[in-house]
């Protein structure tokens, strides 16, 4: 008696863990992104938040009347989630359905118009989630055959719902967006492409895709740290950090992404050895499908550290020019002279006020000079600094 006691008392834990394993959705937290009523019958879903193991999700073709209640002698579809399932990921299922998908009834399609009905709990009490009818443009008053349905307790078409053209298969093919855009996108008949005979496919990059939050920089001594913040992931495998450089996107780092995430994640990424002066930079984020797509561009201001900064001549040694830059912290008269091995002076390579933080080029011709040794100063109105530059002829 004992020994049963305590097996009955198990498989009452086990019952209620797996109860509260589920998850239980509200309306508007799934949509449903296409279905042939072609056969054979097809339907795509997406979650719109995570959802646990064990999470049950009802769907039928049976329409909803006017008394509250589901008019019957049709099907239903049952989902049972066989792992966690990210926000975003699409499932589809095919008629006669396999695991993880049951059937009970006569779940099938009508070949003039129907309604697709998503719904958790029990059938004398749904909680419904999302709702679709393709009967001619606007749900009926009543479910009086099998092509009608008023439209489910507690769901508003244009909110949670979508009333279509009487078409037999259609497609999501709006806009992508965050869970708010993709609810407004998908009850908006304008975002769906159906057709009478053509049988469709099923969409598998899911529309909502990584939210930016932030995009931000900070410099520091000639570096630049970017630092950026994503909402949600879904299906992201690396952020590209690029960088504007002659005019062209160049990408100078890679961060691994999260992959699939409904939380706040954070990323940072630095980049050294940057010239004075302003840079631009963006993300480009590549998913594990290949798709791409890129932030908005950011500037950033790269100051001069302390009073100037004179770069190394590049090329050196040179023949028989070499380029020299330079910038100062303030606005100040500057004077840039070349020098020979023996102190000699040779020449005023540059003679001005350059605006403070903003890169100077100078061009250093040393085709009418000797092979050699030279020395170029740059003198201000505190500062001095001198480097030495070959002539290799």
């Amino acid at each position: 008696m004992k020994k049963i006691v305590t097996i009955l008392f198990l498989l009452f834990a086990v019952n209620v863990w797996n109860v509260q394993a589920q998850t239980t959705l509200a309306a508007g937290q799934l949509v449903v992104l296409g279905f042939n009523m072609d056969d054979p019958d097809q339907v795509s879903f997406m979650p719109l938040v995570d959802i646990a193991a064990g999470t049950v999700i009802k769907f039928t073709d049976n329409g909803w009347t006017s008394a509250g209640a589901f008019r019957t002698a049709e099907g239903i579809i049952t989902y049972t989630a066989p792992s966690a399932v990210t926000a975003g990921t699409i499932i589809t299922f095919t008629n006669p359905v396999a695991s993880p998908f049951t059937s009970s009834g006569s779940f099938l399609f009508s070949a003039s118009g129907d309604q697709l009905l998503v719904y958790q709990g029990a059938e004398a009490t749904p909680t419904f989630l999302f709702a679709i009818n393709n009967e001619g443009s606007a749900w009926q008053a009543d479910a009086t055959n099998a092509n009608t349905s008023a439209i489910p307790t507690g769901l508003t078409n244009g909110t949670n719902a979508v009333a279509l053209p009487e078409l037999d298969n259609y497609i999501y093919t709006g806009p992508t967006g965050n869970v708010t855009q993709i609810l407004e996108n998908v009850t908006d008949p304008a975002n769906w492409t159906g057709s009478e005979t053509v049988y469709q496919t099923m969409p598998t990059t899911s529309p909502l895709p990584i939210e930016l939050a932030d995009f931000t920089a900070q410099t520091s001594n000639g570096d630049v740290t970017l630092n950026w913040q994503t909402i949600s992931e879904i299906n992201s495998d690396v952020f590209e950090v690029q960088h504007l450089a002659g005019g062209e996107w160049v990408t100078v780092a890679t961060v691994q992404a999260a992959g699939a995430s409904t939380d706040v994640r954070s990323y940072t990424q630095a980049v050294k050895g940057l010239q004075v002066g302003t840079h631009y930079f963006r993300l480009k984020s590549v998913d594990k499908d290949g798709g791409v797509k890129y932030s908005k561009q950011i500037a950033v201001a790269v100051e001069v550290p302390g009073t100037f900064v004179m770069n190394p001549a590049y090329p050196n040694p040179f023949n028989p020019q070499t380029t020299l830059t330079f910038a100062v912290a303030k606005k100040q008269a500057v004077t840039m002279t070349l020098f020979n091995a023996l102190g000699q002076q040779i020449s005023v390579l540059y003679q001005g006020s350059p605006e403070a933080n903003t890169l100077q080029t100078v061009q250093l011709n040393g085709s009418t000079l000797q092979s050699g040794a030279y020395f170029v100063r740059l003198t201000g109105e505190n500062f001095s600094g001198m480097q030495k530059v070959m002539l290799v002829k």
